[in-house]
């Protein structure tokens, strides 16, 4: 009797199990971050949870969580090394690689399935998966065409179902191009679109490719790929935008019907696009925004930048959200806040203001702005409720490159020096005050504000701001020095 063995060989299917692993394992770190955000969210109120357990349970921001995914993931990859069947170690990547995908979508959804987890705080963990899964498929692709050639095999990379690999792999590789920051930035349009449309196709792909079969993980995509195309068609609504403007001003102010919007937190942005059966809405990128106004305001408040979107009185869009960026906890149990916001970004700052108002009549808060533009100030009257800001003018020319910045007034410049503090002396531009507005020239010293805490309970003390990297940075410095809360909302991508 002679044994059969198949076309493929006894170790065809050797590697279905670790692709089962990885996709199970993805399940488990999903529910991870549903109870690590519940105990975080149930411990607000302890400084311990703070300062520590954010850092563990919270662990969808930490690097660490990069480092346990790349580790688990190399160990499975070469378990059980064997340099005489390198084939299958090379295959195995492929499958995890595959394994992967599923997860990866799920982290970009908007929003985020998982209770009290926002969207904005898993971009980090996708674009790291998406360059991780980019990684381990080129390492797949050279693999076997470095076999290949050793063996004088080479035709092999030919056949159909290999060379669907490869265009695969292409397609992998032009989502990494077009992903590089100075591209995304530039041509943001092109990365979006072609980050979908390549998407898909690697799907389709590796469907026909992969070997044994995929069609689990295949179906696990589609099925989120449609979920997110349902979810943005049945929570956006069809809007009609009213423009303000002011004469020198770089900010416009722009309103619509509260009737869209409603049950949001203070701070929540929304993603505007065009109309909801207009194709374009799902090919092209949404521009996200801040909500300045409260959730019972009558009308939705956006403060936009001109060079970034030039609405018109009148104009249909759709309106998709709100996603909410801060949990309302923060409202109830703020005592002590002092608000940094550079440019557009007051448009955040304004939300967090006056709900912290209506929540708490004693609580003590400060909002600093600092932009370029005095013309700018004219947005404040359009807020009665703000009534105290510190405003901090730097001067300079606007400028504005990137076109994913609009909903939070992205400044290119550092506007508050590395150490938050400044050399030379504030100059008073108007020594009368408009609506308790202060007026001063420079970047502020914000050791001017560090007296608010000095007697107060730690863990109701907040330092927040919203604006650029190097904004958020200096302030995240300042509030680690005072040992006192914080959170930023960054608007670059």
């Amino acid at each position: 009797m002679f044994d059969v063995i198949k076309r493929h060989g006894s170790h065809h299917f050797v590697n279905v199990k670790y692709g089962y692993i990885v996709l199970f394992a993805g399940a488990i770190y999903l529910a991870c971050l549903f109870v690590s955000n519940k105990l975080f969210i149930l411990n607000w109120n302890t400084i311990r949870t703070s300062k520590v357990m954010r850092r563990v349970l919270d662990s969808h921001h930490n690097v660490l969580t990069l480092f346990l995914w790349t580790g688990f993931l190399m160990i499975l990859a070469f378990w059980h090394f064997d340099s005489d069947s390198i084939n299958v170690y090379i295959k195995r990547f492929g499958r995890l690689c595959y394994a992967l995908v599923p997860l990866d979508i799920f982290l970009s959804l908007k929003p985020s399935p998982i209770p009290d987890v926002y969207y904005l705080e898993l971009i980090f963990l996708h674009k790291w998966f998406s360059r991780l899964i980019v990684t381990i498929a080129t390492v797949h692709s050279i693999g076997f065409i470095a076999v290949w050639i050793s063996k004088g095999t080479m035709l092999k990379f030919f056949k159909p179902l290999n060379f669907l690999g490869f265009i695969a792999l292409l397609c992998f590789l032009a989502i990494t191009v077009v992903s590089l920051k100075p591209l995304r930035r530039r041509f943001y349009k092109l990365f979006f679109t072609g980050h979908v449309v390549l998407a898909w196709a690697c799907v389709a792909l590796m469907q026909w490719h992969a070997r044994p079969g995929v069609s689990l993980y295949t179906l696990l995509n589609i099925s989120l790929i449609i979920l997110q195309i349902a979810t943005k068609f049945y929570k956006s609504s069809d809007v009609i935008l009213e423009k303000k403007t002011n004469a020198g001003s770089t900010l416009d102010l722009i309103t619509f019907n509260n009737n869209s919007v409603s049950n949001f937190v203070a701070g929540s942005h929304i993603r505007i696009s065009y109309p909801r059966l207009n194709p374009l809405n799902y090919l092209l990128p949404s521009h996200p925004f801040t909500v300045a106004s409260l959730p019972d305001d009558a009308s939705i408040k956006l403060v936009v930048r001109k060079t970034t979107k030039d609405f018109k009185s009148g104009e249909l869009v759709s309106c998709f959200g709100p996603f909410t960026s801060i949990n309302n906890k923060f409202f109830e149990t703020a005592e002590t806040v002092v608000l940094i916001a550079g440019g557009s970004g007051i448009s955040y700052a304004l939300g967090l203001y006056q709900q912290l108002k209506n929540s708490n009549a004693n609580a003590v808060v400060v909002l600093v702005w600092v932009l370029r533009n005095r013309a700018d100030l004219w947005i404040l009257d359009h807020f009665p409720l703000v009534t105290s800001v510190d405003v901090y003018i730097t001067g300079g020319n606007i400028t504005s490159d990137d076109p994913v910045s609009n909903a939070f007034g992205d400044e290119d410049e550092e506007l508050l020096d590395q150490t938050g503090r400044d050399s030379f002396e504030m100059e008073d531009l108007d020594t009368t005050q408009t609506k308790n507005t202060k007026i001063k020239l420079g970047r502020p010293n914000l050791e001017l504000y560090a007296s608010m805490f000095s007697s107060k309970d730690k863990n109701s003390s907040w330092v927040v701001s919203c604006g650029t990297d190097s904004l958020n940075k200096d302030s995240a410095k300042w509030a680690s020095t005072l040992d006192v809360r914080y959170h930023s909302e960054s608007y670059s991508l």
